[in-house]
């Protein structure tokens, strides 16, 4: 798979492999399915620890709608822009503006996020080489992950070099 960006401010994928293609159009599903376990939800949206009472009320009332909105506009982003796929031969081709990046990068950390509570892996499970035979989800959950870390350096990078510099 190969990266690019246009002059026009596009980014997108080339030379995607199908099996890749079709965990690009689940990056939507894994969030919904994420959606409805308790343990995600408090992993994606923790409330603010060692806080006054006034505080924690505050935060429920005015900082996680907020959040929990962001976080579906990306979903809803990124479920619009992966409709773009287009079979090439055997590969497919996936483009999308590149104002897309912060919501692409947004749902990719949930998916990530979500696949590993959903999965209980842990930063040792994800770092060590499973035997597919030992567990085929948590494997098949450990490449996923990777996979969407990949597209978020690429996504990053692009960012990085198209950000206006600050002074």
């Amino acid at each position: 798979m190969q990266f690019f960006f246009t002059v026009d401010q596009q980014i997108g994928f080339d030379e995607i492999p199908p099996l890749w293609a079709e965990w690009l159009k689940e990056i939507p599903c894994i969030i919904a399915e994420g959606r409805e376990s308790e343990e995600v939800e408090s992993r994606l949206f923790p409330s603010p620890e060692h806080e006054n009472e006034e505080r924690l009320s505050d935060w429920k009332a005015h900082v996680q709608p907020d959040l929990h909105q962001c976080f579906l506009s990306a979903s809803s982003l990124v479920s619009e822009d992966v409709k773009n796929l287009k079979k090439i031969d055997d590969y497919f081709s996936l483009s999308f503006p590149g104002a897309h990046a912060g919501g692409w990068l947004n749902a990719l950390n949930q998916a990530r996020i979500i696949l590993a509570e959903i999965h209980s892996l842990k930063e040792r499970d994800i770092n060590e080489v499973l035997s597919v035979f030992e567990s085929p989800q948590r494997t098949i959950a450990i490449l996923k992950m990777d996979f969407y870390a990949s597209i978020q350096y690429d996504l990053v990078e692009f960012l990085e070099e198209n950000m206006p510099a600050s002074s």
